[in-house]
């Protein structure tokens, strides 16, 4: 809370009043004064697929803002892609918050970290609020269940107990939001405590899953619907698991469905429909089903699964399946570009309005003049209006070829670009050799692609 003084300062001063949306979100970030933030909420619990809201700048006072569309109670991520934090976002909310990274090596773009922010003057009827009270709380009364148990009956009576506490405040509190929050933060929590009268899988099942609405937009919810069903195969007669992996070889759907049914935690088709694209979600990341099999069948579920959101999480599983890994040829028919077939290729994606993109320019040009007739050099850019001069002259200064796609094109997803400036490095034979490259300045530990460059140049 060191800041606090200086940030009611700064947010009197840069924050002019202006017409609720449904949250406006003000921070404090003097480690990335002007640098670009972003603003990310998750298409789908299983693929992951970040969907952008909105960008912006860290002023030179260290301050950014973001204005959040209207919209329901929704979880969001802001930062950069290395470092960045989450809150949730409620209708017509302020927040004001600090964004410091604790690592110094917070400009490291090889570090990710997840950054826990800092809320200033949050009001108590706030979802954040609530949430941290109550995660500051069951994490003393878990440390008391665990050091102060003196036996199995003991310990039975105080989680009892605790669960009624917990039952008690929820059915006071007039959020519903915070209802569910509560609810599956047992089930994440105290439901998964090893001690004599635990309910058995069949009991939580009934609980959490049975005859319940899935909740696809809530994280606690999902959190531990992963858990619960986690390498559900496994679980499955060894019979039933056989006759599945051959209804995925022979792409029945209506078979996958008898299969998995048979299994006492299945419940209904449309929990059965999403249980069966958490295990081809799973499966990509093993060696128990052919890749060529999973990708036909996330095909299959995205034209016939009779659930329309269902086909949706498909489609960007299948989106996240195509996604490029090193040694995979590029796809340079995706961005109308002609290798020259003898040279390595670097790749730069630039946003002509991010200050830091237009910073690196210069630092560009340098590694161009030291390395241009033995490297190739692209820059990929987001194609959008420029806001003043320095933009303009900024994007002109590039002296090799240029390749301009809107943000919607799904070249960027694909390559797993989703920040800028954001570097790949193609090697002679137009294959990926580095996602992400070095940039041509230094990270954190001082490293630049210019000692790659040497290394792939000489005899």
């Amino acid at each position: 809370m060191r800041h606090i003084n200086l940030f009611v300062l700064l947010f009197a001063a840069c924050c002019p009043m202006i017409a609720l949306s449904q949250a406006r979100i003000v921070g404090y970030a003097p480690q990335f004064k002007l640098q670009s933030f972003y603003l990310w909420k998750e298409s789908d619990f299983l693929s992951k697929k970040k969907t952008f809201v909105a960008e912006t700048r860290v002023n030179e006072k260290g301050i950014f803002k973001f204005e959040v569309p209207k919209g329901g109670m929704e979880k969001y991520t802001l930062g950069t892609e290395e470092l960045n934090g989450y809150l949730y976002v409620q209708n017509d909310a302020k927040y004001t918050l600090e964004f410091l990274s604790e690592s110094p090596q917070n400009n490291s773009y090889n570090l990710k970290e997840e950054i826990e922010l800092t809320f200033l003057d949050l009001d108590s009827n706030d979802i954040n609020f609530k949430i941290l009270g109550f995660e500051a709380w069951i994490d003393e009364e878990l440390s008391k269940l665990h050091f102060e148990m003196n036996g199995e009956g003991e310990m039975l009576r105080n989680i009892t107990l605790l669960k009624l506490t917990i039952l008690k405040d929820a059915s006071k509190d007039t959020s519903l939001y915070f209802k569910e929050y509560l609810k599956y933060s047992v089930a994440n929590t105290i439901e998964n405590l090893k001690y004599m009268g635990a309910p058995s899988q069949i009991e939580l099942f009934n609980t959490y899953f049975n005859q319940q609405p899935i909740h696809y937009r809530s994280p606690f919810y999902t959190e531990y619907f992963e858990k619960f069903y986690d390498q559900f195969i496994s679980q499955m007669e060894v019979n039933d698991a056989n006759s599945l992996f051959q209804a995925y070889a022979s792409l029945n759907l209506a078979q996958q469905d008898s299969i998995i049914s048979r299994h006492p935690c299945s419940g209904n088709l449309e929990l059965r429909s999403l249980l069966n694209l958490l295990m081809l979600k799973q499966a990509m990341n093993g060696n128990f089903v052919p890749k060529s099999v999973i990708k036909a069948n996330l095909k299959l579920q995205n034209k016939q699964s009779p659930f329309e959101l269902h086909r949706r999480m498909a489609a960007n599983l299948l989106e996240k399946f195509a996604g490029l890994e090193i040694g995979d040829p590029f796809p340079f028919d995706q961005i109308h570009y002609q290798h020259s077939g003898n040279k390595p290729l670097y790749i730069h994606a630039y946003n002509p309005t991010n200050t830091q993109c237009i910073q690196e320019i210069s630092a560009l040009r340098k590694l161009m003049g030291g390395y241009g007739s033995k490297i190739e050099f692209l820059t990929v850019y987001l194609d959008k209006p420029l806001e003043n001069e320095a933009e303009v002259k900024a994007l002109k200064q590039i002296p090799w070829q240029k390749v301009a796609l809107k943000q919607d094109d799904p070249f960027w997803n694909l390559a797993g670009i989703s920040t800028f400036p954001y570097y790949l490095l193609i090697d002679k034979e137009g294959n990926l050799l580095q996602a992400p490259a070095l940039s041509p300045t230094p990270n954190g530990k001082y490293e630049t692609i210019e000692k790659t460059f040497f290394d792939l140049i000489k005899p």
